[in-house]
């Protein structure tokens, strides 16, 4: 993740990859943590929530639940990784499977967690909302890419980085549709 902007990620425009069924690895394989404030949610448990609130805190979760699938993804690596599917579609998708190839072709693997700061920016429609905007300071100093045979590897340094995404409901589910992901220290 430390240098998703050096591999090509951002703003790669590819056709879809078709989906494969996932492995039994995958399902064993070690969840990477982001981590993230404290979220009371009182709010998003009671039935008579505010519907912008739910909608709200469902995009973040999916938000959130792509970047976790990412970087448990990129540990293997594995580009077929069935996560990455269930919380990214559309370009997002190609982004991150693409990503995902590039550090498997390299012989590489990643490691370290990073810092989530997403706020929902905008939902829409105001009366039921299906699509949603949201603004991240995504903080990769904490990870690197290295070699998986133990061989030297000069990653490129992380930091905080501008974030936004798209999100919408895609077959019934939250899921990020494209993102746009600018250089390091494009945030604070």
């Amino acid at each position: 993740m430390s240098n998703l902007v050096e591999r090509g990620l951002v703003l790669v425009a590819l056709t879809l990859l078709p989906a494969v069924t996932a492995c039994q690895e995958h399902t064993e394989a070690k969840k990477p943590t982001v981590t993230r404030p404290p979220v009371s949610t009182p709010a998003a448990s009671s039935p008579s929530a505010d519907p912008l609130t739910m909608a709200g805190r469902q995009a973040e979760d999916a938000y959130r639940g792509m970047w976790t699938s990412y970087l448990a993804a990129s540990r293997i690596p594995d580009p077929n990784f069935p996560d990455l599917r269930r919380h990214a579609s559309g370009a997002a998708l190609t982004i991150l499977v693409k990503g995902v190839q590039q550090t498997k072709e390299k012989g590489l693997l990643e490691r370290g967690d990073f810092v989530l700061q997403p706020s929902v920016a905008a939902l829409q429609p105001p009366s039921a909302p299906t699509k949603a905007t949201v603004n991240d300071c995504v903080d990769t100093s904490a990870t690197s890419m290295y070699k998986a045979d133990g061989s030297p590897y000069q990653d490129t340094p992380g930091g905080k980085r501008l974030l936004i995404a798209t999100l919408e409901i895609v077959d019934g589910t939250w899921k990020v549709v494209d993102f746009g992901l600018r250089a390091v220290g494009t945030c604070a």
